[in-house]
């Protein structure tokens, strides 16, 4: 059978997505952290499930006033209703959005680099250890890339074709990602803007034969957003008010964040080669080098489509970083064992697509020194990548640590009533698998124990250690004395976890 070029680039494509499957799918279970994040989202979705209580907005947002989109909830419905909430299956279609997302960012890649573009960027991508990551957990902001990868291939394909239904498809992938997280509005001015461009190029007759895809996307967009829009009448616009609070007044002094710009934009570059900065810097500072390379020459050194999409990656990544130090300028400050880098995840594809673009052109060209240039950029990065996959198991254990916690305390407290918190944390991880195993979780008032769950990693801000001053103070306020401590454990680097009980009197 002759291999036409055709069936060439789809088995190319076929070999990258199986390599994506693998480096997501494998050891599932216990790869990604199980924290309240997690716990709160799955109870969510166990309340939707079991009884009927369909959300109407998403995850609480980090700054505690406002939340983000319902549109994550949708995509881990199909799973969760046919595994009763099963955290494992909530991962496995995360892991199949990320895999989804690896055939986006190679179709961006692909648009304006060509083949060789699409490759590069989707070798990239199925190997990006923040992809990676993102994958294999429970979290609404894991699915920013793969939306911002779609939404990015749809709108530049509706560029370069000059076919404007594509931007039918960019706003669905749009709707998703401004949906997984608050901050992934950073994306909608450079997507707007493309689209602007794409219509104020056009004569007036192309511009009328727009006007019926256009209308279509606007009603795309509104039947995304019909929920919270919904939720927004209903509760006197309540999410709107929450965020525009938080611009105001929620960010600290103008300016202040300007401070932090360096170290923003070392995060954000690095990203998609090397993962979270915090944990491996020199990495960090080699992929910020290589990707702010393959950046400038996409911009700068191409030619065409390639370059007008360069410097449309080029001015993206610089309005991403200026806006991320004034609206978040915590990302300028690196907190161990924290990684923050959800405000930025969904700009990966877009930085991958430019090296897939940058080392198309080099690698197209006769001269030995931009050959040899390309391929150079190419290597790296994917020795970079490898070098930081992330590891198959959990440093905080994963799920299986949770169920681990979970069958503790019930071999406690039995059948009793149970209420749980946590120090400076609401204490979801360990109410999600409880309360699915069939606990009754109760309020402190009226429960016969208490399980108090404690981060060592938080201890700094709370000015109190676990493991026993910090959950007996939680305890007794919830009148729960020190004195009625049952068990403490720790099955985790991440989880103290103490059992109190109490003697109530018999009514």
């Amino acid at each position: 059978m002759r291999v036409t070029f055709t069936r060439r680039d789809g088995l190319a494509l076929a070999l990258v997505l199986v390599a994506a499957g693998a480096l997501r799918l494998v050891a599932l279970p216990g790869r990604g952290e199980w924290d309240d994040d997690q716990g709160g989202e799955l109870l969510t979705m166990l309340y939707w499930v079991r009884g009927g209580q369909l959300p109407d907005v998403g995850p609480l947002s980090s700054f505690g006033t406002a939340h983000h989109g319902v549109a994550y909830y949708w995509l881990l419905a199909p799973g969760a209703f046919l595994t009763d909430v099963d955290p494992v299956a909530a991962s496995a279609t995360t892991a199949l959005i990320g895999v989804a997302g690896v055939a986006a960012t190679w179709w961006l890649g692909r648009e304006i680099g060509g083949p060789i573009g699409g490759y590069v960027a989707g070798l990239l991508a199925a190997v990006s250890p923040a992809a990676i990551s993102a994958s294999t957990f429970v979290w609404n902001s894991n699915v920013e890339g793969p939306a911002a990868a779609l939404a990015a291939a749809a709108g530049w394909r509706a560029w370069r074709t000059r076919q404007a239904r594509w931007w039918m498809v960019a706003v669905v992938g749009v709707v998703v990602l401004t949906q997984a997280h608050l901050a992934a509005a950073l994306a909608v001015p450079p997507l707007v803007g493309l689209a602007a461009a794409d219509v104020m190029r056009r004569t007036p007759e192309e511009r009328r034969r727009m006007l019926a895809p256009l209308m279509g996307a606007v009603a795309i967009a509104l039947i995304g957003y019909l929920p919270f829009l919904i939720h927004e009448v209903h509760q006197d616009f309540s999410e709107s008010r929450a965020i525009l609070d938080y611009l105001v007044n929620g960010t600290g002094p103008a300016g202040s964040g300007l401070a932090g710009l360096p170290v923003i934009a070392w995060r954000v570059l690095a990203s998609p080669v090397s993962g979270f900065v915090q944990s491996a810097p020199l990495a960090g500072f080699l992929a910020l080098f290589v990707v702010a390379t393959a950046v400038l020459i996409a911009a700068f050194g191409t030619v065409g489509v390639a370059r007008q999409f360069g410097r449309w990656a080029l001015g993206t990544t610089g309005w991403v970083i200026v806006a991320l130090a004034l609206i978040t300028p915590s990302l300028g400050v690196i907190t161990p064992g924290l990684p923050n880098d959800q405000y930025h995840l969904w700009l990966d594809p877009i930085l991958l697509a430019s090296v897939g673009v940058a080392v198309a052109y080099l690698l197209n060209t006769r001269m030995a020194f931009e050959w040899v240039s390309g391929a150079t950029i190419l290597c790296a990065c994917v020795i970079l990548s490898l070098v930081r996959i992330p590891p198959l198991q959990a440093p905080d254990g994963g799920w299986p640590a949770a169920v681990a916690a979970s069958d503790r305390v019930r071999s406690i407290t039995g059948d009793d009533p149970v209420a749980v918190t946590g120090v400076a944390k609401p204490g979801t991880a360990l109410i999600f698998p409880l309360q699915r195993d069939g606990v009754r979780i109760v309020d402190p008032g009226s429960a016969n124990y208490l399980v108090v769950v404690c981060d060592p990693l938080f201890e700094r801000a709370v000015r109190v250690q676990c493991g026993g001053p910090a959950e007996t103070s939680i305890a007794q306020q919830f009148r729960f004395p020190a004195t009625g401590l049952v068990d403490r454990f720790s099955n985790s680097p991440r989880r103290v976890v103490c059992v109190f009980g109490v003697e109530r009197p018999a009514i």
